[in-house]
C-alpha cells in the first residue's frame, strides 16, 4: 500500500491537514521518493483534483515545479486559482499541463489571451478557434474526443456553434470521434446543412 492512500484514506485528516503534507512532500522531497509516493498515480490524481495544488506549488521555484510536473505528467484540474505568479501559469498552460474542461478554458482565453468570453457557454467551441490561440486550439485539437465528452457535450446552453465546427466535429474519423458521440452532437446543437454531403454518409439519417 502507498504512503499517500495510508495517508489520505486510513488517517483522519481533513482538507487543510492534506494539503500540508501534499506541501511537505513537494517541498522537501527529491523526485525519486516524489515517485515512490505516486504508486498508482495516487498521489498525481489527488494533485489534479486538489482546487489547492497550483497554490502550493507557486511557493516552490519554478524548476522544482517543472521537475515534479514533468515526472509525473500532472494535468491541473483548476488553474484560476489566483495567487499563483505569471511564469507558473505559463509553464502549466504552454506546457498543456492541465484538464481539459469548461473553467480552465475560460480562464485561458479571458485572461491569457483576452478575448471576449461572453458566448463561451453557447458556442465553445467556435470561441476557441476564434481565439487565435495555437497552443489551445492544438491542444484541444490533440484530445478532441476528451473536449466533445468533458466540455463541448457537458455544457447545457451550448447548442448555437457555427456550423464549420460542428462539421469539423462530425467529419473526425470514427476511430476518434465515434458514431454514438456523432449523433449525441447532432441531437445537442441547432442548425441545417446547406448540403447534405457536407458530412459522411453514415450521419444522414440522423439529420
Amino acid at each position: 500500500m502507498s504512503l499517500w492512500r495510508v495517508i489520505s484514506n486510513n488517517c483522519n485528516y481533513n482538507k487543510e491537514k492534506l494539503n500540508l503534507y501534499i506541501f511537505k512532500i513537494i517541498k522537501y522531497g527529491d523526485i525519486e521518493i516524489i515517485k515512490k509516493i505516486n504508486i498508482e498515480d495516487e498521489f498525481k490524481k489527488y494533485i489534479e483534483n486538489n482546487k489547492e495544488s497550483l497554490k502550493l506549488f507557486s511557493v516552490l521555484s519554478l524548476e522544482k515545479t517543472k521537475e515534479i510536473v514533468n515526472s509525473l505528467n500532472i494535468k491541473f484540474g483548476y488553474i484560476n486559482v489566483g495567487q499563483v505568479n505569471d511564469e507558473l501559469i505559463k509553464f502549466i498552460v504552454d506546457g498543456k499541463y492541465y484538464k481539459i474542461n469548461e473553467p480552465n478554458i475560460e480562464y485561458i482565453l479571458k485572461e491569457i489571451c483576452d478575448k471576449d468570453v461572453r458566448n463561451i457557454r453557447k458556442k465553445n467551441l467556435t470561441t476557441i478557434r476564434e481565439s487565435g490561440s495555437d497552443i489551445l486550439n492544438e491542444y484541444i485539437d490533440d484530445n478532441i474526443l476528451e473536449y466533445v465528452e468533458n466540455v463541448f457535450l457537458s455544457l447545457e446552453e451550448n447548442n448555437d456553434e457555427d456550423i464549420n465546427q460542428i462539421v469539423e466535429l462530425l467529419n473526425f474519423a470514427t476511430d476518434i470521434i465515434d458514431i454514438d458521440i456523432k449523433k449525441d452532437i447532432i441531437s445537442k446543437e441547432e442548425f441545417k446543412l446547406e448540403y447534405i454531403d457536407e458530412v459522411d454518409d453514415e450521419l444522414w439519417s440522423e439529420l
